[in-house]
């Protein structure tokens, strides 16, 4: 939907939405289903206007309804206050937490569906059910990221068990369907014991590198593999 940037809604804000909220019902759009997708561009104005155009284009053909550039300034206008929402909301008994993945395009939708199930299921057994939304925060010729964020009530006493569990099938959603637990948020101690997709080669050249440039070993020492004598990669 068309959001205004403004805490008042400009008279141009207004029609945008009401232009867009038209769109929709004539085109018989479920309002509760419906996607948002926003796109940038970066480089000289040229080269943007063409690739836009192609944007543009290509969301036509599939039928989608343009809503100008509103969301997408409103996004870029505050991405970096977000995080910080987490702390205030776990402040306020509220479990919120991110699971990222990737995977081929003809994977997309089965991993998308499962995992976001498999975090549904485990948020109630939990006893607390919640909200799961995912968006596709990078794509690629070949694949793309998908970016969960789950958000539920916590159970005083109990959150870091209820976290372990919904985090844990989320993990276990995502191996058993073919994504990868790294992207670009890479490994980190909870993941270490789940990542298996570097195998012996991958290892044996990472910890190559880290010896050749950190063979101190201060630079996130042991998240991945340990370079330390006596300790494996």
């Amino acid at each position: 939907m068309l959001e205004a940037t403004a805490s008042r809604p400009t008279l141009i804000h207004r029609i945008g939405k009401a232009y867009v909220t038209r769109s929709m019902r004539r085109r018989e759009f479920d309002q509760q289903q419906i996607c948002v997708l926003m796109v940038s561009v970066e480089g000289d104005r040229p080269k943007v206007h063409r690739a836009m155009r192609r944007v543009r284009s290509m969301a036509e053909l599939a039928g989608a309804i343009s809503v100008g550039a509103g969301p997408g300034r409103n996004w870029e206008k505050d991405r970096f206050r977000h995080p910080y929402l987490r702390d205030e909301l776990l402040g306020r008994r509220v479990m919120v937490d991110t699971v990222e993945t990737a995977t081929i395009w003809s994977n997309v939708k089965p991993l998308y569906e499962s995992v976001q199930h498999a975090i549904r299921h485990a948020m109630e057994e939990a006893g607390a059910a919640g909200v799961v939304l995912c968006h596709l925060s990078h794509v690629y010729p070949t694949g793309t990221s998908l970016y969960y964020t789950f958000l539920a009530r916590q159970h005083r006493g109990d959150e870091l068990r209820q976290w372990e569990h919904v985090k844990g099938a989320a993990n276990a959603a995502i191996i058993a369907g073919g994504g990868t637990l790294t992207h670009h948020h890479g490994i980190g101690n909870e993941h270490v014991p789940l990542s298996n997709e570097h195998g012996p080669v991958g290892v044996s050249a990472l910890a190559a590198s880290k010896n050749a440039l950190d063979s101190n070993d201060i630079m996130n020492p042991g998240k991945l593999y340990n370079t330390r004598p006596g300790h494996d990669c």
